[in-house]
């Protein structure tokens, strides 16, 4: 049984928290319904739980709870075809916001526009080549942990001996690991990386602070061939900020606490609730990231801090980095992958669809607000991980043909 009273003062809450201009009444009586039109051209549909039922009398309608579901449609092509190709369906379980000033936010923009851009995907692989690839794949982890593991305990003495100090043997160990990913995936090439803007790195002995998208378990490990391969941090070693979570791994948290990477906790909440940062924790992190700076590291932080389950579509940001950079007189430089969702992504794990991984570097960029900041970071690497667009600088319509759903071949030249 529930009380009339209180089923009323819920429904009634849930229904004034909606604006009076964006309901519509459809039906009479007992079967109708409340709609409101979403931000992205659907209707949230608000049913009372009453009129499944055509048995019941006016006193235990009444008496029944009130409770709103809401499922929102979206169409599954654009309004305007003539300006834009015919997208593919992208899944987004994120909530569209309902407010006038949310639906303008970055985040909402990206999300209106991931939708109309075209999926560009790598070519698939086909039976044989996953298990191959699966295979290398076993066998780089076995030698790269093995090797990795010895040269941090061997650091370890080195620093415990006094025959380096602490931030050398960081930098030091961290380069060694940039090589060693890099010189063992030429033996076993479980994933083929393509990287575009290698001019835009800096390699100046001024600070960077470098951000990139996160889809999958495997950022880590891209960012490290990345670093092997192309010496970004020759000059300026590069602490990643990461999920203290991952000290539960012994192997891998004798690398990250040996390489001085800097950890930060927070709630695990799950996919479908923000981020929950610890307070104690945010307060050691910054300090850590302050250090990292002053002491001739760069650093480099995954905004939306944690991995998207609706990849290639971006997660919300959050404007960490931008403080760093304000703070310390630091560049912003951006890292867009394409792809890395193909190999490994949180639903699927290591299922090994494509092995092809597209990398954009852009220019590295004094940054003046925060909004600024959230904005470059959807409008750059938004197209880019979805689409393999540079930016939308330029209408949409100038890319109708630029991104088509044709399979990418790059990876064949």
């Amino acid at each position: 049984p529930v009380e009339p009273k209180a089923c009323n003062v819920r429904c009634a809450a849930k229904i004034a928290s909606l604006s009076s201009s964006s309901i519509r009444r459809e039906g009479n009586g007992i079967g109708g319904g409340l709609t409101r039109r979403s931000s992205m051209g659907g209707y949230t549909t608000l049913t009372p739980e009453c009129s499944k039922s055509t048995r019941t009398t006016p006193a235990e309608t009444n008496g029944r709870r009130m409770r709103a579901r809401q499922s929102v449609h979206f169409p599954l092509r654009p309004t305007d075809t003539s300006a834009m190709m015919v997208p593919d369906t992208i899944s987004m379980t994120t909530a569209v916001a309902s407010t006038e000033g949310e639906e303008n936010s970055p985040y909402d923009r990206h999300l209106r526009t991931s939708r109309m851009l075209s999926r560009v995907t790598a070519r698939k692989l086909n039976a044989l080549e996953k298990h191959l690839t699966k295979a290398s794949a076993a066998a780089y982890g076995v030698c790269f942990v093995s090797i990795a593991y010895t040269a941090c305990l061997l650091m370890e003495a080195a620093e415990t001996l006094k025959m380096l100090k602490k931030k050398e043997a960081e930098g030091r160990i961290a380069h060694f690991i940039g090589l060693l990913a890099d010189r063992l995936l030429r033996v076993f090439p479980f994933i083929d990386i393509e990287v575009s803007g290698v001019e835009h790195i800096q390699r100046e002995n001024t600070p960077t602070v470098w951000v990139a998208n996160h889809v999958s378990e495997l950022d880590l490990l891209v960012f490290l061939i990345l670093d092997g391969r192309l010496d970004i941090g020759r000059k300026r070693p590069i602490k990643f900020l990461y999920w203290d979570k991952l000290n539960e791994y012994p192997v891998l948290s004798r690398f990250l606490r040996t390489s001085g990477m800097i950890p930060v906790s927070m709630e695990d909440t799950g996919f479908e609730v923000d981020n929950k940062y610890l307070l104690q924790s945010l307060k050691s992190m910054y300090r850590a990231m302050d250090e990292a700076i002053n002491d001739g590291f760069d650093v480099a932080i995954l905004p939306e801090g944690r991995r998207n389950t609706d990849a290639p579509t971006l997660a919300k940001a959050f404007p960490g980095a931008f403080k760093l950079a304000k703070k310390h007189g630091a560049k912003i430089g951006f890292i867009g992958t394409h792809g890395v969702e193909e190999v490994w992504n949180v639903k699927d794990g290591f299922h090994a669809n494509a092995k092809h991984v597209s990398v954009r570097f852009w220019n590295a960029m004094e940054i003046s607000s925060k909004e600024q900041f959230v904005e470059l970071f959807y409008s750059l690497l938004g197209p880019w991980a979805s689409s393999k667009i540079d930016s939308l600088e330029t209408p949409l319509s100038a890319y109708s043909t630029a991104a088509t759903s044709k399979p990418d071949d790059t990876n064949e030249r």
